[in-house]
């Protein structure tokens, strides 16, 4: 998975080899670097927000929305992904989220 930053001429993208990571370059490959190595385990659905110059995930096994700047610093968690069920029935399927917000510094 990937995600370009056309105003920076810059891709990130979503590594899930053996080692997950969250990792960087210049669109002509050039100047590679990981942002996110430690804490991470299934990333998914970068997101770029460039007034902010912020970059967006979710790491579905911890259940967490994080986001980390664009030049690599100021790792947080925004959101914890609190209770998660689906309820099998019959007729009725159901999938409720339940979402504390939080701005901590990993």
């Amino acid at each position: 998975m990937a995600t370009v930053a056309f105003v920076y001429s810059e891709m990130y993208w979503i590594d899930l080899g053996d080692r997950p990571q969250i990792a960087k370059a210049n669109m002509d490959g050039s100047d590679d670097k990981s942002l996110v190595v430690n804490n991470i385990r299934r990333p998914n659905g970068l997101a770029i927000d460039y007034p902010d110059e912020t970059l967006y995930w979710v790491d579905w096994t911890f259940q967490l929305i994080q986001s980390i700047r664009l030049k690599g610093l100021i790792r947080r968690v925004l959101t914890h992904l609190l209770s998660w069920t689906r309820f099998h029935g019959g007729r009725k399927r159901e999938r409720r989220y339940v979402f504390a917000k939080e701005n901590k510094r990993m």
